[in-house]
């Protein structure tokens, strides 16, 4: 492959007033890493009918956080995504910062018409945001899979009450 063509398909961006670069390394998923290229978090995006799952793995902190806000916001625009799913399964360490990214995606959601869903949480990260609140605003599911399932499930419900109207 070319050199240009390698710099297109690996896009990298300097992220101000922070030692870390956003590289966007495949469709559908962002890494951040080190100015030293040590690996700290990764984003897989996943798209199921109205559905946009947030893979997360690695830390999310007051170092990651507003990439990670950034990048799902784009990502919710650019699919039109009426509702989000955090997968925390693969996140290895959480701050405030991570409660404060969850708070802003939710805000963004609600105002779509839509509903945020948590996933694979650690016993660290559940007790964070079972301590913080976030589960009075968001549903806590065991496993990605019964996300899905119950996000589409409540759609269809809803689907076909909006059609009894």
């Amino acid at each position: 492959m070319a050199q240009n063509q390698q710099q297109d398909l690996y896009k990298s961006t300097k992220i101000e007033s922070n030692p870390l670069i956003l590289l966007r390394t495949a469709v559908g998923q962002a890494c951040i890493i080190r100015e030293e290229g040590v690996f700290y978090m990764q984003i897989d995006f996943e798209m199921t009918d109205e559905i946009l799952i947030a893979s997360l793995n690695g830390e999310l902190d007051h170092h990651t956080g507003a990439v990670i806000r950034e990048e799902i916001d784009k990502t919710i625009d650019a699919f039109h995504s009426r509702h989000l799913i955090f997968n925390f399964e693969k996140v290895s360490f959480m701050d405030s910062s991570g409660i404060g990214v969850i708070m802003g995606r939710y805000n963004k959601i609600t105002q779509l018409g839509g509903k945020l869903l948590i996933t694979g949480c650690n016993e660290y990260i559940d007790r964070i945001l079972d301590m913080s609140g976030i589960y009075t605003i968001a549903v806590r599911m065991t496993t990605l899979e019964e996300a899905i399932e119950k996000m589409k499930t409540e759609t269809s419900e809803e689907e076909v009450e909006g059609s009894d109207r």
